[in-house]
C-alpha cells in the first residue's frame, strides 16, 4: 500500500511534471477567459465634465459603485462614539482597604468599650459612630460594644472572610455591581455558623466596607470612543450598473461628479492596478478551486478530460453572464446556463462537485456581471443546487431525465421569484416565463451533451454505470445463461464490494458495476470453474496442475478481451485485469508439489496469476471482496466467529503477499474494508430457523459424526428429561 498521489498511476516524476504542466496550462486558460468576462470593470467609459456643465449625452453607470455621504457619516460617528461603554481598570488597593476598614471598625470598638471617660451606653455608641468611616446602624454598634472581646474577634474574622468573598466579585464603580455583591454576602453569612445576632453584625460590617474594585479608566474610554468613531464605515449611496447618472442637456452637480469619480469615468488612464488585482483574484480563485478538487475529488483531478470539462463549463457560465448583461432577460439566461453547467458537471463527476460549481458560479456572477445583485447570486446558487440534487438520483430512464428537465424549468422561476421578492423587488412575468423555458431547454441540453460525450471521452458517468449494471446487458446475460454460478458469485461480490467501497468514500456504483464484470473472463471456459460445475465431473481431475493453472489464471486476460469486444470502459477493464493481482493458485501448486519427483522444486511463479496488481482502491476492494466471498462459501459453519477469523486471515494474507503494494489504500481504509466485509458476510449468512423437514437430515448427519451411542446420551427420555452421562 502507498500514499495517495494526485498524478495518474502510470507516471514517473517526469509524467507527474507533464500532468502538472497540463493542469497549470488549463488553469491559465480558465483565468484568461474569466479575465475577459470581467474586462468591463477594468475599462470604464471616460467622462470629462465639471460642475455646472451641460451633459453632451446621457451617461449610464457601467457597473455598480458607491460614493460617500460625508455629513451623514460624521453624524453617525458622533452617535457611535457616545454609545461606547465606560472602560474600567482594576484598583489594586481595594481589597486591602476594605479589610483595613473591617479591622479599624473592630479596633475602634475595643477602644471605645475600654475608654473610662465614656460613661453611658448612648455616649459610647455616639463616640463609635464618629470614629467609624462608614455608617453602621445603632443596634449593631450597641451589640458590638457589649460583646466580649474574644467573641468580637471571631466576628471580625467572619466579617473579613465575607469581605474577601464579596471583593472576589467584579464590582465596577458607578454600577449596580456593588448592590449585587452585597446581596451575595447574605448567603455567604449563613456559612459562618454564628448566632443570628453575630451573623447579622458580621454581615452589616462586611456590606458596609465593600467598595468597587474596578474604577473608571477615562483615558482608555476616550481611546475606545475614538476607535469606534474611526471604525464607522462611510455612509454611501449606491449607483447600480445600468442606472442613468445624467441625461443629455442636464446640468452637472457635485453629486454626479462624485459618482463619475467613484466609477473612474473622469480618469483618462487605464486602471492597471485594478487589472492586476482582478487577475490576481481570479488566479487565486482558480487555484483554490483546483486544490479543493484535488483534495476532495481526486478521481476528477486525475482524469484530465473531466477537469477540462469542469473548467469549460465554468468559462461558459462566466462568458454567458458577461455577454447577456445588456439583455432584458439576463436573469433567465444566467439561471439557465448555471443549471445546465451544474447538471453537466454533476452527471460527469459527483453531486458534491456540482454544488461547488453552483457556488463558484455565484462568485463569477458577482465578479463578471456589473448588474449582479445579491438576489441573483442567491438565485444562481439555489438553482445550481437544485440541479445537482435532481441528477444525483441515479437512473437511465428517459422519462426520469425528462422529468428532471421539467423540474428545473419549474423551479428556476420559483427560485428567481423567491430571491427577488425576499429583497423587496418584483420580477416581470415575461422574465419568469423565459426562465422556465430556458431552464427546461438547458437541462435537456446538458443531459444530451453528457450522453454524447460519455463514450467518446470515457467519462463513465453514473448514468453510464447504471446502464452497465443492468441485468439486460449482453455480457451479464451471457453470464446468467452460460456461467450461472459465476454470475451469482459476481452479484455477491458486487454487494460486498459496494458496501466496503462506500465505507471508505469511494463511488459504490462504480465498484458494484465493475464487480459484476470482474469474472466475465470465465465465459471462455465456464465449466473449468467450480461454481459452474454443479456436482458434475471436475475436468481438472484429468489435467496436470500446470495446465489447470494456465486455464484458471487466464480468465482475467480473457475477461479483458471480452470487455473490449463489448465496448466496456477502460476503468472496468482495468479492474478485470487486476482483480486477482499476482495471487498464487495454491490448490494446483500443492497438487503439483505432491506429484513432483522427490527432490524436484516446483517454482511458485508458475502458479501465480499474471497480474498486474491492483493500482486503484476500487480494484483492491473488489479483490478482497472476491477473495472472502469465494472462501466464505466453503465454511461448514458460517457463524460470526468463523467469518471474522476467515476474513482477517485472508485480508492479512493478501497484504503480506504484497498484493496491495501498488494501490493507494491506507491501513485505516484497509481496516474499514475488513470490518465492512465481516459485517456484510455475517448479514448474508445470518442464522435461519430450521424447518421441520430439515431436522431428520440434521439428526442423521449428527449420528454419522458422533455415533449412535454418543447421540443417545443427549436425547430426552420418555418423560422429556435429558439423560445424564451415568445413565
Amino acid at each position: 500500500m502507498r500514499a495517495p498521489s494526485p498524478w495518474p498511476r502510470n507516471g514517473s516524476s517526469a509524467t507527474g511534471r507533464r500532468y502538472s504542466r497540463r493542469r497549470l496550462l488549463l488553469g491559465g486558460v480558465l483565468v484568461g477567459v474569466l479575465f475577459v468576462a470581467v474586462w468591463a470593470r477594468i475599462m470604464p467609459e471616460q467622462v470629462s465634465l465639471k460642475e455646472g456643465d451641460r451633459a453632451p449625452r446621457t451617461i449610464i453607470a457601467p457597473r455598480t459603485t458607491t460614493y460617500v455621504d460625508t455629513q451623514a457619516t460624521e453624524r453617525l460617528r458622533i452617535i457611535t462614539a457616545a454609545a461606547v461603554p465606560q472602560r474600567f481598570k482594576s484598583d489594586p488597593q481595594a481589597v486591602r482597604m476594605a479589610l483595613q476598614a473591617v479591622d479599624d471598625f473592630f479596633e475602634q470598638t475595643h477602644r471605645v468599650a475600654e475608654d473610662p471617660s465614656l460613661i453611658g451606653e448612648e455616649v459610647r455608641v455616639q463616640a463609635l459612630q464618629t470614629r467609624v468611616e462608614f455608617p453602621i446602624e445603632g443596634p449593631v454598634l450597641r451589640l458590638a460594644l457589649n460583646t466580649p472581646r474574644g467573641t468580637l474577634e471571631r466576628v471580625r474574622e467572619g466579617a473579613a472572610s465575607l469581605v474577601r468573598a464579596g471583593m472576589a466579585q467584579t464590582i465596577r464603580d458607578g454600577t449596580e455591581d456593588l448592590t449585587s455583591a452585597r446581596q451575595l454576602l447574605v448567603g455567604k453569612a449563613e456559612e459562618l455558623g454564628f448566632t443570628e445576632l453575630y451573623k447579622n453584625m458580621a454581615l452589616v460590617v462586611a456590606q458596609a466596607v465593600l467598595r468597587p474594585n474596578l474604577v473608571a479608566d477615562l483615558e482608555a474610554t476616550a481611546r475606545d470612543r475614538e476607535a469606534a468613531a474611526a471604525s464607522v464605515k462611510p455612509i454611501t449611496h449606491t449607483v447600480r450598473a445600468g442606472d442613468i447618472i445624467i441625461t443629455e442637456g442636464e446640468e452637472v452637480t457635485s453629486r454626479q461628479l462624485d459618482i463619475f469619480r467613484a466609477l473612474g469615468l473622469t480618469n483618462p488612464t487605464v486602471q492597471f492596478s485594478q487589472a492586476v488585482a482582478v487577475l490576481g483574484t481570479l488566479s487565486l480563485l482558480v487555484y483554490c478551486l483546483f486544490y479543493f478538487i484535488r483534495l476532495n475529488f481526486g478521481d476528477t483531478y486525475r482524469r484530465f478530460e473531466r477537469l477540462v470539462l469542469v473548467c469549460a463549463m465554468l468559462a461558459t457560465i462566466a462568458l454567458v453572464m458577461r455577454f447577456t448583461q445588456a439583455s432584458p432577460n439576463q436573469e433567465a439566461y444566467t439561471l439557465s446556463v448555471v443549471s445546465a453547467g451544474v447538471l453537466l458537471v454533476t452527471l460527469i463527476t459527483v453531486p458534491q462537485l456540482g454544488l461547488v460549481t453552483a457556488f463558484f458560479s455565484g462568485v463569477l456572477l458577482a465578479l463578471s456581471a456589473p448588474e449582479a445583485s445579491l438576489r441573483m447570486v442567491v438565485a444562481a446558487f439555489l438553482a445550481g443546487g437544485i440541479a445537482a440534487y435532481l441528477v444525483s438520483l441515479r437512473s437511465t430512464h428517459a422519462q426520469t431525465l425528462v422529468r428532471a428537465a421539467l423540474t428545473v424549468g419549474l423551479l428556476n422561476p420559483l427560485v428567481l421569484l423567491l430571491s427577488t421578492v425576499a429583497l423587496g423587488q418584483q420580477p416581470s412575468a415575461t422574465v419568469l416565463l423565459v426562465t422556465a423555458g430556458g431552464g427546461a431547454i438547458a437541462a435537456l441540453a446538458a443531459i444530451g451533451l453528457t450522453l454524447a460525450l460519455d463514450r467518446p471521452l470515457s467519462l463513465l458517468t453514473d448514468l453510464r454505470l447504471v446502464e452497465l449494471a443492468s441485468a439486460h446487458q449482453p455480457l451479464l446475460q451471457r453470464l446468467v445463461r452460460e456461467a450461472p454460478g459465476t454470475y451469482q458469485s459476481s452479484v455477491m461480490v458486487a454487494n460486498l464490494a459496494e458496501q466496503a467501497a462506500e465505507a471508505i468514500g469511494l463511488n459504490g456504483l462504480f465498484v458494484r458495476t465493475a464487480a459484476l464484470y470482474h469474472d466475465v473472463g470465465k465465459l471462455k471456459r465456464p465449466y473449468f470453474f467450480v461454481e459452474n460445475q454443479f456436482g458434475s465431473e471436475n475436468p481438472h481431475d484429468k489435467l496436470s496442475p500446470f495446465i489447470s493453472t494456465l486455464i484458471i489464471s487466464s480468465h482475467p486476460r480473457d475477461g479483458v478481451e471480452l470487455a473490449k469486444e463489448a465496448g466496456l470502459p477502460q476503468q472496468i477493464m482495468d479492474v478485470i485485469a487486476e482483480h486477482q493481482g499476482t495471487d498464487m493458485i495454491r490448490y494446483f501448486y500443492e497438487k503439483a508439489v505432491e506429484r513432483a519427483p522427490e527432490g524436484t522444486a516446483v517454482p511458485e511463479e508458475d502458479f501465480r496469476y499474471p497480474g498486474p496488481k491492483p493500482h486503484t482502491k476500487e480494484a483492491a476492494v473488489i479483490m478482497l471482496a472476491d477473495t472472502v466471498e469465494a472462501a466464505a462459501r466453503t465454511l461448514d459453519v458460517p457463524d460470526p466467529p468463523h467469518v471474522e477469523r476467515l476474513v482477517n486471515r485472508l485480508v492479512r494474507a493478501r497484504a503480506d503477499d504484497g498484493q496491495l503494494d501498488d494501490c493507494p489504500l491506507t491501513f485505516d481504509e484497509l481496516n474499514t474494508v475488513r470490518e465492512t466485509l465481516i459485517s456484510s458476510l455475517n448479514s448474508a449468512f445470518h442464522h435461519r430457523i430450521k424447518y421441520p423437514e430439515q431436522i431428520p437430515e440434521e439428526a442423521r448427519l449428527l449420528e454419522e459424526r458422533l455415533g449412535p451411542e454418543a447421540l443417545k446420551q443427549g436425547l430426552p427420555d420418555e418423560n422429556g428429561q435429558g439423560r445424564s452421562n451415568g445413565e
